[in-house]
């Protein structure tokens, strides 16, 4: 092989390499973009809607409201999922993924105050525990 041709097949392999490299990272940039989290803009959005939600369920707890018809006044939380748990006499709120894997935010609606946002990778379980006087005690709280 002359050395001409030697030249034009390392020209021809660094040119292939770094298409590899540009188009990989081309595909990781698209996937973390159809990543089921929310964009911090809807984030903050949510959470506003959430301790909002949770003072109101808080209200309604001792009223006896039931949980069915609480679940059907937030329609801004579509297509999160949204839980309740009762830790008498308090409720808190979890919402979660779409697809129901992953916590986003968690509120027990004893303040005007967000108590968790996940920062990180958390399964869709509740962590926040209410004590006596409303007080707020978990992981990752605010």
């Amino acid at each position: 092989m002359t050395p001409a041709r030697k030249k034009i097949l390392l020209i021809l392999v660094l040119v292939a390499v770094i298409d590899l490299l540009v188009s990989a990272g081309i595909f990781f940039w698209w996937k973390k973009s159809q990543s089921n989290l929310p964009h911090e803009k809807d984030i903050t959005e949510l959470a506003n809607h959430l301790i909002n939600l949770s003072s109101t369920v808080q209200g309604l707890v001792s009223t006896q409201e039931r949980e069915a018809e609480i679940l059907l006044q937030t329609e801004e939380f579509a297509p999160y999922q949204l839980k309740v748990q009762y830790q008498h006499p308090y409720a808190v709120l979890l919402l979660c993924t779409q697809d129901g894997k992953q916590a986003l935010l968690e509120d027990a609606g004893c303040s005007a105050k967000l108590d968790r946002k996940v920062q990180n990778e958390a399964p869709c379980e509740f962590t926040l525990r209410v004590q006596e006087n409303c007080q707020v005690q978990g992981a990752d709280m605010q």
